[in-house]
């Protein structure tokens, strides 16, 4: 069974805060919105900017939540997909936290 407890300590408070401020960034920059089987994928525009700041709210996502998959592509279409994915029961974690 997958432990769903986000580890909060491993981030202190501003990085906490940037974490939070670049999961609003990716809502606001989605282009669309897709529900996978195991988890979730936004689309962003192929913007490189954002490229980097999709991958450094993965990183500190990563960290309180080792127990989500993230994928970031920039595909030939030009657009970046960040994909989160897991285990049996991630992916209800994911709605609330996530796109909550």
């Amino acid at each position: 069974m997958t432990n769903l407890t986000c580890r909060i300590d491993t981030l202190d408070r501003h990085q906490r805060l940037r974490q939070q401020e670049l999961l609003a960034l990716m809502r606001r920059s989605a282009q669309s919105q897709g529900e996978l089987p195991d988890g979730y994928a936004f689309r962003l525009p192929g913007d490189p900017v954002l490229f980097q700041q999709a991958a450094e709210w993965v990183g500190l996502e990563r960290r309180c939540c080792p127990f989500v998959r993230f994928t970031l592509e920039w595909k030939e279409d030009d657009s970046i997909w960040v994909r989160f994915t897991g285990a049996p029961g991630v992916k209800a974690f994911l709605d609330a936290e996530i796109l909550g």
